[in-house]
């Protein structure tokens, strides 16, 4: 492992070199076998893919964040929200970490850094989406990871309540 981002590290790297060089309608494909083989893994490396699908799944929902730069640059074909729970069972595992003496920490920290990661994945996954993360005229945000109050329709959002003066 290089950091503590999903992509930090020569298996997640190497599920983003094969996504972006496979045919647009085998990346789901791709994605779906690396999540089910981290559910049952004992390797360290095939968690590691797992995760770095994990990450692109919650890339592409309201509030995920960018893969980063050793993420895939294609987009992934098709809608993966049904990927979803899949993927927050496979964070899920590894929040709780059965791999962790396979993984070797140089630094304390990215540890937790890398646990934190995990769960703000956790999170985006755990909630539903409403709206998809596609912009004005369903052009997708994969690459610019446009806050979600840019692509929701002003009509859809909630309105601001001022807060209360003492």
């Amino acid at each position: 492992m290089w950091g503590p981002r999903p992509f930090d590290n020569d298996s997640a790297a190497d599920l983003a070199v094969a996504l972006d060089s496979a045919a647009p309608e085998e990346r789901k494909t791709m994605i779906r076998s690396s999540l089910t083989r981290g559910l049952t893994t004992s390797l360290a490396f095939e968690g590691e893919e797992a995760i770095g699908a994990a990450a692109v799944v919650a890339a592409e929902f309201p509030g995920g964040r960018a893969v980063g730069p050793y993420g895939p640059s294609a987009e992934p074909a098709g809608n993966l929200s049904d990927l979803s729970s899949l993927a927050v069972r496979v964070l899920t595992r590894f929040i709780h970490d059965d791999l962790e003496e396979s993984w070797t920490w140089l630094d304390p920290t990215a540890k937790e850094h890398w646990i934190a990661s995990l769960s703000q994945m956790r999170q985006v996954l755990a909630v539903p989406p409403l709206l998809s993360n596609r912009g004005p005229l369903g052009k997708s945000n994969f690459g610019s990871r446009k806050a979600l109050d840019t692509t929701t329709p002003s009509s859809l959002r909630l309105p601001r309540i001022p807060a209360r003066r003492r």
